[in-house]
Formats: structure tokens, sequence, C-alpha cells
């Protein structure tokens, strides 16, 4: 087929020239975004770890990276602000701390991204809650093994103060974090 009528504005592709699994990536990196973003992030994630030997660091000898952006629009530090104050109790970061990791990305604006979406799961899941400390800072772990999509059932049954279900919870709440859209006329009905 030389010619794709609903991708036809956005790009064309060359079937005769490039794989099956290459077209995939390039349809996936326009029409969903996300998961593209996602791809690239284990990608990279495997590749490091094919590269490292296996062996525990001691915090203090890692030194953080560059900073990458000199300064980051307004409402970029707004909603970094957001998300560091909503997980101030299972992450004891500065407000100064939050903002140079992110000026510190490649691509602070989509890491944002990950970051508020499991700051409103954490939201979901804790409001109203009495859970301990060590709960929640176990609910940030499952949020961000789901975004970074290195959760799998091994890891989802070693934690010490979620059960396998709540495990499972969590998950569904930052997959489905993003509020549907309810039209006025719909609700009426």
């Amino acid at each position: 087929m030389n010619f794709s009528p609903p991708l036809a504005d956005t790009f064309a592709l060359d079937t005769s020239r490039i794989s099956l699994h290459e077209i995939a990536l390039k349809i996936i990196e326009i029409v969903r975004h996300d998961i593209f973003n996602n791809l690239m992030r284990l990608q990279a994630w495997e590749k490091l770890k094919s590269k490292g030997t296996p062996g525990i660091a001691d915090p203090k000898d890692l030194k953080p990276g560059p900073i990458r952006h000199k300064s980051l629009p307004e409402s970029f530090l707004i909603r970094a602000k957001l998300v560091q104050r909503t997980l101030a109790d299972v992450l004891p970061m500065s407000l100064d701390e939050t903002i140079n990791n992110f000026r510190r990305d490649f691509h602070p604006w989509e890491e944002l991204i990950y970051w508020e979406r499991m700051a409103a799961a954490y939201l979901d899941l804790t409001a109203g809650q009495n859970f301990s400390l060590e709960k929640r800072n176990e609910i940030l772990s499952v949020l961000f093994a789901f975004s970074t999509g290195m959760m799998d059932e091994d890891k989802a049954n070693k934690f010490q103060h979620l059960s396998y279900e709540e495990v499972t919870d969590v998950g569904r709440a930052y997959l489905n974090v993003v509020p549907k859209i309810v039209d006025p006329e719909d609700e009426a009905s």
C-alpha cells in the first residue's frame, strides 16, 4: 500500500524500505506517544542493564548528571512543585532538588508527565486513608515500577505492606489515572 489516508497528513512510510517492526514503532510514536516513550525508556534501561555489572553502590558515591536546562517555564515549575508537595511524605526531597533534577533531564517535560501521573494516582490511593509510612512508600514504589514497565508478578508478591491484590489495585490506579470526560448531556440521561 502506497497511501494511508488516516496518516497521510502526518507522514508516509515506504514499506519496501523499512521493516514491519520499524513501521510499527513509527506509527506508535505518532498515534500513542505515551506508549512510544515507555518503549524507549524500557529500551534504554535494558541497554544500560546489559552493559553494567550487578553490584551495590554506596549512594554517597553517586553523582548527579549535569544541568542541561538553564531555566524552565513558570508553568513547568508550578507543576513540579505540585508533584514534589504531593509526594513529600514518601519522597523527602526539597523543591530545589526536585527542580534541579528535572533540569538535569534530557526531556524534562516528558519526565514531568510520568511524575504527575504517579502523583495523581498516589493521591487517588491515599486520600482519606490512614496508611502507615511504610505502606505509602510501597505504594510509590509500585507506581514507579508501573511507570517504568518494571512490575511483574514476581515483584508484585514481594512487598511487605501491600498484598498482591493491593499491588494490582495500585497498578490499576496508575493505568486509569486520567479522568474520563463526561458530557453534561450524557449525565442528564
